[in-house]
């Protein structure tokens, strides 16, 4: 991976990364409200 990158580059890194971060807390979310419903506690 090259050592230097500049901002537009960093830039699309950030909001990549939040947008990956937001959806994994979603799906976490989602998936323990599931398993709450369903009586199940795997995490």
């Amino acid at each position: 991976m090259a050592a230097v990158m500049n901002d537009q580059d960093k830039r699309a890194v950030e909001s990549i990364t939040r947008e990956i971060g937001r959806e994994t807390r979603c799906i976490l979310t989602s998936c323990r409200k599931m398993g709450n419903r369903h009586g199940y506690s795997r995490h």
